[in-house]
């Protein structure tokens, strides 16, 4: 259990480390960096598009722009990718335990 959450620790820093280097603009980690701060904002739009209601602003209606997503919709987007770096956290730390002990 301590080395699943020490993976989920590497996992939250890397993924902070990367958003902030897009903003930062160092330039091999750009795109990459932008993939980690858009792709969570656009999951609340898979969300809207799988009928989820009240997930994003104005009912996903903001004529030529990008809806925000609404409370609700950071709340879903954060406890999903939250979700998903511990499960892989789970089974990173399971099969290197795995191989460490073989």
């Amino acid at each position: 259990m301590r080395r699943t959450g020490k993976v989920f620790g590497v996992l939250l820093a890397a993924h902070a480390l990367l958003g902030i280097s897009s903003y930062l603009g160092i330039p091999f980690l750009e795109t990459i960096g932008g993939y980690a701060v858009l792709l969570p904002f656009f999951s609340a739009f898979l969300f809207h598009k799988a009928g989820v209601p009240g997930v994003l602003e104005h009912a996903g209606h903001c004529g030529w722009g990008w809806c925000s997503p609404t409370p609700l919709g950071w709340a879903l987007v954060t406890f999903l990718w939250l979700a998903a770096y511990a499960l892989l956290a789970w089974l990173i730390a399971r099969f290197s335990s795995r191989r460490a002990d073989g």
